[in-house]
């Protein structure tokens, strides 16, 4: 008996140290315990870097953080904020040009002009993304960027997972096979049964020299859209790389002394909470230790070389340009140069007119400097730009868009004051600072100009504030044409082009809808100044009048004035003014507008209901409408404004549970199956120790 109870609590102590071992060793929240002789103390790149506000300032301030804790170099994920923090910062920010939708047409000739002006990344590229893009690696507008980078000799960051589509890899090697001067960097790969294994992913690495793995944001995880979490597994139960206690993996271990040139190292951070001192030194931290645990050589390469070796595939270039107008007779003059100084380089000139016409001149620069020059045949602002290619030691760059004013007579409305200015037309009216009611921008009346030709009035409003994009301000005017002090007509006009006009003559007011139409031949544009053009047959074509400019915006679905001058004459000397009235506003306005605020209430909406599942993508068609109505295109406002609208309709409720994106599903196993074995063997020692104590008995 004494025998039989000694070996049933052996069996149950044998139970609770390995059941207690086993939970311990598999807790997510272990502290990993680094006990190294060596420790990596090299450089380090990081390579995958998501910033959080679209600043070049932040990334900056981010990279001074960065410095801290010993990493030298960070490539940031974004646009032109990116590459103007590179130019702050050119040996220690690298732009990379961040693409979401690799299946778009579009995308291509965006890419294009953003490799022109000095990108020397690309990506993060989503192909097949959970959560958020389904584009096929092999997509065909994929290949055709595949090529774009192989032309430019950039690198392409990628991500490719196999979370809802198993096929991944197989569609992955078919784009290496295809594009083999393309350089990829493989990111988002999953390990484990049904996705890839080791053998596969080795095998990857020795059939495309064109393929590089990224590492370390297979250590983050997070629950998924819309990504505003993410926790660091390294050192725990999840690590794919190391066991909790720090060590190395043998599998891991191995490919990368065999295979050190193809493995780069990126931390992929997108949230603030990782952005932080002590999280970045958590993740320095680790890769030092399991670098630490390869040759110096090997630890090195992954570090920094690697990503060192890509950048150096050529040195970026920068090409300047100055440009001058004269004014009789009318040339554009360009002058620029390429830096460093290029011997004979291919350089293209292109000169856009007011309508949006672009004309292209290839000229030569010889040591680096060029010249060129256009007459230009249409009044209004030209742009013009100069690009190079490249060469094969350097990266083509576009130069900065320059405008230049051409005046070849008469008004253009287009938003600008240059040519009231050259026409020396002083204002009609000017009108106190302040007066406006209310506190909506944009309503506050400087001053007016008034002009007329045989065919057109125009006019211009100057304003003490800037010009709202937030509030819809319809410009109004009342005229009186036989100067009887009663207002004949009152036309109106929006922004956006949208023109319209009471007919108050003979009596008429307006109760009856039918005295107002829409302003045929009109023409509106606000930027820097509110500009407008009617037709004067519309009024039958006076030669003079008297009018009384005024400014109404919609609050609370009703309409109010928001600022008024005095009235004032044009073309005439000016006689006693009539009693100032104020006119009726209109009760009609731009059908895009109102998708627009519509779509805007729908979001705020789902906001208020908690149902933010998917409801960025309605935002960002809410930001494609507002800036298509900004610029004219009211169209194209009304569709995003529908889209937005659609998708703030459909918005759900978050998913609460929790969804880890970069668990490999063997690891997560590994230390149950140790816990099944160890109760199965205490089990067996139990029944042995019963039936041994049945043969006592």
């Amino acid at each position: 008996m004494t025998r039989s109870r000694r070996s049933v609590d052996l069996a149950i102590l044998l139970l609770v140290i390995l059941i207690s071992v086993t939970i311990t060793s598999a807790s997510p929240n272990a502290d990993p315990a680094y006990s190294f002789k060596q420790r990596y103390e090299g450089s380090m790149i990081d390579a995958h870097a998501h910033p959080i506000q679209w600043s070049r300032d932040w990334m900056v301030e981010t990279l001074q953080l960065y410095h801290q804790v010993g990493v030298d170099k960070v490539i940031f994920f974004d646009g032109n904020e990116a590459l103007e923090a590179h130019r702050l910062k050119p040996n220690e920010i690298i732009p990379s040009l961040y693409v979401r939708y690799m299946n778009r047409t579009s995308t291509v000739k965006d890419l294009e002009a953003a490799l022109r002006q000095g990108f020397m990344w690309v990506g993060e590229a989503l192909l097949r993304h959970w959560g958020e893009t389904n584009t096929p690696a092999d997509d065909p507008v994929a290949l055709q960027i595949y090529d774009l980078c192989a032309k430019y000799r950039v690198p392409i960051t990628i991500h490719q997972d196999s979370k809802d589509y198993r096929g991944a890899y197989e569609e992955l090697e078919r784009a290496l096979d295809r594009s083999p001067n393309c350089i990829f960097i493989f990111h988002g790969w999953w390990l484990g049964p049904g996705h890839l294994s080791m053998k596969n992913l080795e095998r990857l690495i020795a059939r495309h020299p064109n393929l590089y793995v990224e590492l370390a944001g297979e250590l983050e995880a997070s629950p998924g859209p819309p990504w505003t979490e993410q926790t660091f597994v390294g050192g725990t139960a999840r690590d794919l790389f190391a066991y909790p206690d720090g060590r190395i993996k043998e599998e891991w271990r191995n490919i990368f002394e065999k295979y050190p040139d193809r493995f780069i190292n990126g931390f992929d951070l997108w949230t603030q909470s990782a952005y932080t001192l002590e999280n970045l030194k958590i993740r320095v931290e680790y890769w030092r230790n399991l670098l630490g645990q390869i040759s110096q050589d090997a630890a090195e390469k992954l570090a920094f070389r690697n990503v060192e070796s890509l950048l150096h595939h050529r040195v970026p270039s920068e090409i300047s340009i100055s440009v001058q107008a004269s004014e009789w007779p009318y040339v554009i003059s360009v002058t620029g140069r390429i830096n460093p100084n290029v011997v004979n380089a291919n350089v293209v000139v292109y000169y856009v007119d007011p309508t949006g016409t672009r004309v292209r001149h290839e000229v030569t620069a010889i040591n680096g400097g060029f010249e060129d020059s256009l007459t230009p045949n249409v009044t209004g602002d030209w742009l013009v730009q100069a690009a190079w290619e490249g060469n094969q030691e350097l990266l083509g760059r576009e130069s900065s868009r320059i405008r230049v004013r051409i005046h070849m007579g008469g008004i253009v409305i287009d938003g600008y004051w240059d040519d009231w200015k050259q026409l020396d037309i002083k204002p009609s009216i000017v009108d106190p600072q302040g007066d406006n009611i209310g506190s909506a921008s944009g309503t506050d009346i400087k001053s007016v100009y008034a002009a007329m030709d045989e065919k057109y009035l125009y006019l211009m409003f100057e304003l003490y504030d800037k010009i709202s994009d937030q509030v819809m301000v319809q410009y109004c005017f009342a005229i009186d044409v036989n100067g009887d002090g009663k207002w004949d007509y009152q036309p109106g006009f929006e922004a956006n082009g949208y023109a319209w006009i009471w007919n108050l003559t003979g009596g008429r007011d307006y109760s009856d809808p039918r005295n107002v139409s829409p302003l045929g031949e009109a023409e509106a544009a606000a930027l820097d100044v509110v500009e407008f053009k009617m037709p004067l047959n519309a009024i039958n074509s006076p030669s003079k009048m008297r009018l009384e400019p005024y400014f109404v915006i919609e609050q609370a679905g009703k309409y109010a004035v928001a600022d008024r001058t005095n009235a004032f004459e044009i073309n005439r000397l000016k006689d006693e003014l009539p009693p100032t009235t104020v006119p009726i506003p209109p009760a009609e306005t731009s059908e895009a507008w109102k998708l627009v605020m519509k779509a805007e209430e729908a979001i705020e909406k789902a906001r208020q209901d908690g149902r933010t599942e998917g409801l960025k993508k309605a935002e960002d068609e809410l930001l494609s409408a507002r800036n298509a109505w900004r610029w004219g295109r009211w169209q194209e406002a009304a569709f995003h404004a529908n889209q937005a609208m659609k998708l703030a309709e459909s918005a759900t409720l978050p998913v609460s549970q929790e969804q880890f994106s970069r668990t490999p599903s063997w690891i997560e196993t590994y230390w149950l199956h140790l816990t099944v074995v160890a109760i199965t063997v205490a089990i067996g020692v139990i029944l042995s120790t019963r039936k041994l104590r049945k043969k006592e008995a």
